[in-house]
């Protein structure tokens, strides 16, 4: 009984052995394995890390606004006629100066060269070359000239019937006929005289009918008083218009504004001398500065909101009217807020995500977390949502991330003072 129990100890003893050779045979198998998967494995990829901080920051209202001109200008002819040219169209840029429309000045032209015809017909009449030279002597215009020289032989005549009725040679009838001739001679002498001076007054007013039709042909002509852009165009070669009508309206582009309505919770926080910041929706972009010029005192009752006037610094052809622009300005509040970079950030379908770092067992995972965002500061954003300051957060490659997935972290992202 001994001996049978001795052997089936040993026995026993035995295929304990065996089975604890077999497990650790099996355990260096699997840990080889595990070697070798790893070192088939390709290594996690490297992130830029963005870590969560807490800043003060301005509370800012950020409104759309649109670019438009301040008192546009209606430009028309002053004289009526047919339009023959539009040298501009919508959106035309005008430099000052700039011809912008035509009109047909054949009529005004013909009445010019016969005004002109008249006044060189008055000018001869007083012995005159051209309307600017001025009579020195009228007693030099021939009429003048030979009414003067018809009472000199008058007066000549009539003093010899004088001295010759002294020596009753001639009768007292031819001296009195004498001297009505030398006094009919003085009256046509003082009558050429009158009559240079009308001569004169015609010249002046024929000189006046001239300038007015050079200045009525000149009204044929509009030009831009101002740099700007066309706005809207009222005519086409071809039509008539009337003295003081639309041809054209020229938007100003040295005097810009932008108008935004403001949601009426923050009616009191815009005042007027508040600068704000417009971009323009363009590309590239445009960044203004505007000063608050005009509120509305009414509140539109359909939305709640107001109607704001800002006028733009000087911008001389970088922004036009109708361009969009986002405009921004500081309440003047300030809010303790967490802050991540903007690179941190996946938005897909409305929906805001990051990429939490979180350490375990020697490795680092990604945790997905869905975040609502606030007002940007430079590269970083305001973010609310299960955020805490100090976390660390994916920065890079965010499209490839999902949680659970091992990455390793790379440069941190550092936050620069933008305000």
């Amino acid at each position: 009984m001994t001996e049978f129990r001795r052997t089936a100890l040993a026995s026993v003893l035995i295929a304990v052995m065996l089975c604890a050779s077999a497990c650790h045979h099996k355990e260096k198998d699997k840990d080889r394995e595990e070697e070798h998967h790893k070192a088939a494995a390709p290594p996690p990829p490297t992130v830029s890390v963005g870590v969560a901080v807490r800043r003060t920051i301005q509370e800012t209202i950020e409104l759309v606004g649109t670019v438009a001109a301040d008192n546009p200008i209606n430009l028309g002819p002053q004289v009526s006629g047919r339009v023959t040219q539009v040298l501009g169209d919508v959106g035309t840029p005008v430099r000052r100066g700039q011809l912008v429309v035509v009109l047909d000045d054949y009529d005004l032209q013909l009445q010019l060269l016969q005004d002109k015809a008249s006044l060189q017909e008055q000018l001869a009449l007083v012995g005159l070359q051209n309307a600017n030279q001025k009579l020195v002597d009228k007693t030099a215009v021939p009429a003048v000239k030979k009414a003067k020289a018809v009472v000199e032989n008058q007066k000549y005549n009539y003093e010899s019937y004088v001295s010759m009725r002294e020596q009753n040679l001639v009768s007292a009838q031819q001296v009195s006929n004498a001297k009505q001739s030398y006094l009919s001679a003085q009256a046509d002498y003082q009558t050429a005289i009158d009559t240079v001076e009308q001569n004169l007054a015609a010249v002046k007013m024929a000189k006046i009918k001239c300038d007015q039709d050079l200045r009525q042909i000149t009204y044929t002509r509009v030009y831009s008083p101002v740099d700007g852009i066309v706005q809207q165009r009222n005519v086409s070669p071809g039509d008539s218009i009337n003295a003081g009508q639309s041809a054209l309206v020229i938007a100003d582009l040295s005097r810009l504004y932008v108008t935004i309505t403001v949601p009426e919770m923050y009616s009191r926080t815009l005042l007027p001398g508040r600068l704000l910041k417009a971009v323009t929706q363009t590309a590239p972009p445009v960044t203004l500065m505007a000063t608050v010029a005009e509120i509305s005192p009414v509140v539109n009752p359909q939305d709640r909101t107001i109607t704001a006037k800002a006028t733009l610094g000087y911008a001389p052809g970088l922004v036009r009217p109708g361009t969009f622009c986002k405009v921004k300005y500081f309440t003047g509040r300030k809010f303790e807020k967490v802050l991540l970079p903007q690179a941190a950030i996946l938005t897909d379908a409305g929906v805001s995500r990051a990429f939490r770092l979180h350490h375990e067992r020697d490795r680092w995972e990604v945790r997905d977390t869905v975040i609502s965002l606030g007002q940007p500061v430079g590269s970083w954003i305001e973010v609310n949502g299960d955020i805490k300051v100090g976390d660390e957060v994916a920065a890079s490659d965010l499209a490839a991330l999902q949680s659970g997935l091992v990455v390793k972290p790379g440069r941190r992202l550092q936050l620069k003072r933008t305000f």
